[in-house]
C-alpha cells in the first residue's frame, strides 16, 4: 500500500510561518517592555519603621536591602542586604528571582522563587510568591533611560538652627548650636514645589543627634551631608542627587545665632532684601 502524499500549498505555508514570525515579535517585545519598565530601583514598607529596598540592573542582577529608622535619631540605616540574578517569562506573567548571596537576618534566604507578575507599570511592582503573599512595590528611582533625560531643581531649606548633641570633652561644652543651610540638588522635581515639612523635621533630628566633633571640620561636614542624603531620600522618592551644608557656624553664642536668622528673616515693607 503506497502512503499517501500530501500537497502543501505554498502559498499557506508562507501565511503559517508569517503568522509564527508575527506571534514571536509579538512576544519579544512584550518582554522588551517589561524588562525595561522593571529595571530600576523599588521601596516596600512591611511594617511601621522598617523600609525593604529592591533594585533591578539592566544586566539581569538584583540586590536588596532593609533600612531601618531609628527612634530618636530618624536616621535610616542599612541592616542587611542579598543579591542575585532576575528573569522575566516570555509572556511576562512570572518573574523569577534566583538568590545567590542570602541574608536570613532580612528575611531574604538564598533560594529561587518564581513570583506572579500581578501588576507592573510605571510606578507599581505587584508580586505574589508561591505562598500567596502579596508585595506591593513602588518605584523609588526611574530606569537609567528615563533618569539620563531628567530635569533637575536646586533646593535649600534654611535657616536651620540646632542644638548639638552633648560632647564627651568638656573642652567643646559651650559648642551649643549648629547653624546651616541644606542645599539639595533633585532629579524630576519641580523647583516652584514646596519641600514636605516632614524634610525639615529629618533635617533637625538628623543634626541633633551630631556632637561639635562630629561637625567642625569640612571633611566631617561632607560626611554628614551624604548621610543626610541617605536618610531624606527614602521620603523623596530618592531623588536627591547631591546634598551640601553652607554657612555652617558652630557656637555657643546668643547673638552669632541672632545674626544668622536675622540674614534670613524676610525684609520689613520699604526695606531692600539683605
Amino acid at each position: 500500500m503506497k502512503p499517501k502524499r500530501f500537497d502543501v500549498n505554498p502559498s499557506h505555508a508562507l501565511l503559517w510561518l508569517s503568522l509564527s514570525l508575527l506571534l514571536f515579535s509579538v512576544g519579544c517585545g512584550v518582554k522588551a517592555k517589561l524588562h525595561s519598565q522593571i529595571v530600576g530601583t523599588w521601596r516596600m514598607q512591611p511594617k511601621q519603621g522598617v523600609y525593604m529596598i529592591l533594585a533591578f540592573h539592566n544586566n539581569g542582577t538584583f540586590e536588596v536591602d532593609e533600612r531601618i529608622e531609628g527612634d530618636l535619631s530618624k536616621i535610616v540605616e542599612k541592616v542587611g542586604m542579598a543579591d542575585g540574578t532576575w528573569k522575566m517569562a516570555a509572556d511576562g506573567s512570572r518573574l523569577t528571582l534566583l538568590t545567590r548571596r542570602g541574608n536570613p537576618q532580612i528575611g531574604w534566604p538564598a533560594a529561587t522563587v518564581a513570583y506572579k507578575l500581578a501588576m507592573l507599570d510605571r510606578n507599581n511592582l505587584k508580586l505574589v510568591d508561591p505562598e500567596g503573599n502579596h508585595q506591593h512595590w513602588l518605584r523609588i528611582r526611574s530606569s537609567r533611560q528615563e533618569s539620563a533625560g531628567a530635569g533637575k531643581a536646586e533646593l535649600s531649606v534654611a535657616p536651620i538652627v540646632v542644638n548639638l548633641a552633648p560632647s564627651k570633652e568638656p573642652t567643646y561644652h559651650h559648642y551649643e548650636w549648629v547653624c546651616t543651610k541644606v542645599n539639595m540638588t533633585m532629579n524630576r522635581y519641580n523647583s516652584k514645589a514646596q519641600l514636605p515639612a516632614r524634610v525639615r523635621e529629618k533635617i533637625i533630628f538628623f543634626l541633633n543627634s551630631k556632637t561639635y566633633q562630629e561637625l567642625n571640620t569640612q571633611d566631617k561636614l561632607t560626611a554628614a551631608a551624604l548621610q543626610l542624603k541617605d536618610t531624606l531620600n527614602p521620603y523623596l522618592d530618592n531623588r536627591i542627587v547631591n546634598l551640601s551644608f553652607s554657612n555652617t557656624i558652630l557656637t555657643g553664642r546668643a547673638q552669632v545665632v541672632d545674626d544668622f536668622m536675622a540674614k534670613y528673616a524676610a525684609p520689613k515693607r520699604g526695606e531692600a532684601k539683605k
